[in-house]
């Protein structure tokens, strides 16, 4: 399978709604651009500056969650704001599935 990753800062986050009335995550929506590619969009409330955010997913079975990483650089404000993320994965059987997102846990030491 491949995956690919792609991150828009926007204090709104093309969702049409104040940000703080949001929950900490969720999915837009999701559609098969292909039979076998599904592209997912989805927002993260995290630090407006000096962040990056990388993801991975999980399937299990017809359930497939998106897992986000936050990563925050040397540059931290105190604003929260919501970040755009689209998850594209191919090579997936053309199946209804659940989507939800969640943050990644950090590998234990």
């Amino acid at each position: 399978m491949e995956f690919c990753l792609r991150e828009n800062y926007s204090s709104r986050a093309g969702l049409g709604t104040d940000p703080y009335e949001l929950s900490q995550e969720g999915v837009i929506q999701s559609t098969w651009v292909t039979s076998e590619t599904l592209k997912i969009e989805a927002y993260v409330k995290e630090v407006c500056d000096g962040s990056t955010i990388t993801g991975d997913y999980q399937l299990n079975g017809n359930d497939l969650i998106l897992l986000y990483k936050v990563q925050v650089g040397p540059v931290v404000t105190a604003c929260r704001c919501t970040h755009q993320i689209t998850y594209e994965i191919s090579d997936l059987d053309h199946q209804d599935c659940s989507i939800s997102i969640r943050q990644q846990p950090d590998a234990p030491d």
